[in-house]
């Protein structure tokens, strides 16, 4: 078990989780309407389209390989998203999409791993909300369950999961989080990391997925989202226990998800 990186991974887990949560308490009561089809059943298929049309889209351009400015281009408009919707809390809605730009600017003129995972954790937090708030517990766990199979299914079977992990990198256009080994190595920039040079990535749906559930759950009860939270995290320990291990990229969501529901499980016994 590699103890430091285990908690590199979890103290930077930890903050998007719970700026997530922030989030949340913020936009609770105020209309979400990211996916405009009324009703749980529509809003959940209307959530799994969209997420693997993105998938399949992504996955062309990497096929074709269309250019850095175009992964980029996109990379930057996931991160304007979120990090608009989270400064859209304390600032004017121009002021926010100003201040969400520098942002942005500012990580591609200073391309360094800590500047790096504190834009995307703030951008995951902006996500995951706005999708979560859609949905009731119910449905955000059947999506953490049919896409910790495709998981599955996208890093053993296609492995198109690994070449697209690996082509965001290489475009240092990856909306994951870079954990390094060495605390000194949150200085390095980008360019240096390289998936197997002892760097941990992240993917961003293993960040923004759990918080699906922990929006969703924060409406019935916010202690409840807490205990989800806690559970995310012993499911990063599972999962980082086995990478460490097996040293082979590995799906992190069934972890993840394992994890949710056994804090879910805790949370609902103790309300």
């Amino acid at each position: 078990m590699h103890w430091k990186l285990f908690l590199h991974t979890a103290g930077v887990y930890a903050l998007a989780q719970g700026l997530a949560l922030v989030v949340t308490r913020e936009l609770k009561d105020m209309p979400t309407p990211f996916l405009p089809i009324a009703g749980q059943s529509a809003s959940l298929i209307s959530f799994l389209i969209f997420f693997f049309a993105a998938t399949i889209f992504i996955l062309l351009l990497c096929e074709y390989r269309r250019g850095r400015f175009l992964y980029r281009s996109l990379f930057a408009i996931v991160l304007f998203v979120g990090l608009s919707k989270v400064f859209e809390l304390v600032f004017p809605q121009l002021l926010s999409m100003i201040i969400a730009g520098v942002f942005i600017t500012g990580l591609f003129l200073l391309p360094i791993v800590w500047v790096h995972d504190v834009v995307v954790a703030i951008a995951a937090a902006g996500i995951g909300p706005m999708f979560g708030l859609q949905f009731s517990w119910q449905a955000a766990a059947f999506i953490l369950i049919i896409l910790s199979v495709y998981d599955v299914v996208a890093v053993f079977v296609t492995r198109h999961m690994i070449l697209l992990a690996r082509e965001m990198i290489r475009h240092q256009a990856s909306f994951a989080f870079i954990i390094p080994e060495k605390w000194q190595e949150f200085k390095n920039n980008l360019s240096t990391v390289q998936p197997g040079t002892g760097f941990l990535i992240i993917g961003g749906g293993d960040v923004i997925l759990p918080m699906l559930l922990t929006s969703s759950t924060y409406l019935i009860q916010p202690s409840l989202a807490w205990w989800v939270v806690l559970g995310t995290l012993i499911g990063v320990f599972l999962n980082h226990s086995l990478l460490v291990a097996y040293r082979r990229p590995l799906p992190a969501m069934p972890f993840l998800t394992l994890g949710a529901f056994l804090g879910l499980t805790v949370g609902f016994l103790l309300l």
